[in-house]
């Protein structure tokens, strides 16, 4: 497979390609949500169940919010999933990016800069390194 970065056309060919993406996912998925771009712009409710049945499947979701406990409480049934296989961590931190990395090798990134948003799919092995990199800054460590 060629490793490339393709921009995705509209909103809507970027939730297609990230349902496509994880029902693909054999390992893992990791995403990143903003709780106030989630209350403006929800993703549809198939998103959140298509994302159940992948943790059903064994596939590990790990999933970072950018905002306040009371910014999230209003979100609880699309943040705080009851699954095995699900794990959210919440932060205060400001550098929000919203993307969606799965297998460690697929990769959904946004890009705004401040007039558009721009989205992308990428499985460029340097790109994909630098946004793991971006979760493993925002995931707290095991003790």
């Amino acid at each position: 497979m060629k490793k490339q970065t393709i921009e995705l056309a509209s909103f809507g060919a970027a939730i297609e390609t990230a349902q496509r993406l994880q029902n693909e996912a054999e390992r893992s998925i990791y995403l990143t949500m903003e709780a106030n771009e989630e209350k403006e712009h929800s993703l549809p409710k198939q998103y959140y169940e298509n994302l159940r049945k992948v943790m059903d499947k064994g596939v590990k979701v790990t999933r970072i919010g950018f905002g306040t406990t009371q910014e999230f409480e209003t979100l609880r049934d699309r943040v705080y999933i009851e699954h095995p296989n699900y794990m959210f961590h919440q932060t205060s931190a400001t550098d929000y990016e919203r993307m969606v990395l799965v297998d460690d090798s697929r990769l959904m990134f946004l890009v705004d800069d401040g007039k558009t948003k721009r989205r992308y799919y990428s499985t460029d092995p340097a790109r994909i390194a630098k946004y793991k990199k971006y979760f493993e800054l925002h995931i707290p460590k095991k003790k």
